[in-house]
């Protein structure tokens, strides 16, 4: 696990933004927090760069945690999520 963790440094520096998000990884596991409007750039980013890194994001298992009063807008962002 560790040299795993240490290979996805050059991914986690590429995608690194820290302006517009903050993302946190533990090995292979990668989370973002930012607003609704930064984190689809992120996450096609991810999907783009990732593979030539050799990390395979899966979107089916990605999800969305927001505030319940942001729960509507959530919903229209995650749709440009892929």
């Amino acid at each position: 696990m560790f040299v795993y963790a240490f290979a996805t440094i050059p991914l986690i520096r590429e995608l690194e933004d820290i302006s517009i998000y903050k993302q946190v990884w533990y090995a292979d596991d990668s989370s973002v927090t930012g607003d609704l409007n930064s984190i689809p750039v992120w996450f096609q980013n991810l999907l783009r760069i990732g593979p030539h890194y050799g990390y395979f994001p899966e979107p089916s298992k990605s999800f969305l945690v927001v505030h319940a009063s942001m729960i509507s807008e959530a919903k229209y962002s995650s749709k440009t999520l892929v």
